[in-house]
C-alpha cells in the first residue's frame, strides 16, 4: 500500500495492476460553507410599494413592484414563471436582466386574493435561461424573500 502525499492519493497493487484511490483533502466546515456561499450567487424575488385598495363598485385591488434581483455574474436572458398564492395566481416574465442589477415590473392584481399575498408564493418556473447554466439549475437559482 503506497501513499503519495502529493496527490493525496494511495496506490494498490494486486496481480500487476494498480488500482488509484484518490483521497479528498481535509477541509474545515467552515472552509465549506465559505465556498458555498461564494458560489451560490441567486436570483432573488420580492415585494416593493405593496398597497390594496377598494374601488368605488367594491373591488379589490392590489398594486405592487415585482422586483428580481441578480446577484450571478452572468446576465439573465429570460425568466418566466408562475407565482401562485393560497387565493391568488399571477404570471411574470422577465428579459434581459444584466449581471448584478435588478428590474422590476409594475403589477396591479384583482381579487380578495390580495389579502393572502403576505404568504410565500410557490413559484413555478416555465422558463429559465442563464448562460453556463441548464434549465434546473437556473431555476434553483431562484428565492422569495420576504422584505420587513
Amino acid at each position: 500500500f503506497d501513499t503519495d502525499t502529493r496527490n493525496n492519493a494511495a496506490s494498490i497493487k494486486t496481480n500487476n495492476n494498480v488500482k488509484k484511490i484518490l483521497r479528498s483533502p481535509l477541509v474545515d466546515k467552515s472552509e465549506i460553507n465559505k465556498e458555498k456561499t461564494k458560489s451560490q450567487k441567486m436570483m432573488l424575488l420580492y415585494f416593493r410599494d405593496f398597497e390594496i385598495e377598494t374601488t368605488p363598485s367594491g373591488r379589490v385591488m392590489c398594486s405592487f413592484k415585482l422586483m428580481l434581483h441578480n446577484s450571478m455574474d452572468v446576465g439573465v436572458n429570460t425568466l418566466g414563471m408562475q407565482l401562485v398564492w393560497p387565493s391568488m395566481k399571477t404570471t411574470a416574465m422577465f428579459y434581459d436582466v444584466p449581471a448584478r442589477s435588478e428590474r422590476y415590473l409594475n403589477m396591479t392584481l384583482m381579487g380578495q386574493g390580495c389579502y393572502s399575498m403576505d404568504q410565500q408564493p410557490n413559484i413555478v418556473v416555465n422558463l429559465c435561461r442563464v448562460k453556463g447554466l441548464s434549465g434546473e439549475g437556473c431555476s434553483s437559482s431562484i428565492r422569495w424573500v420576504k422584505l420587513k
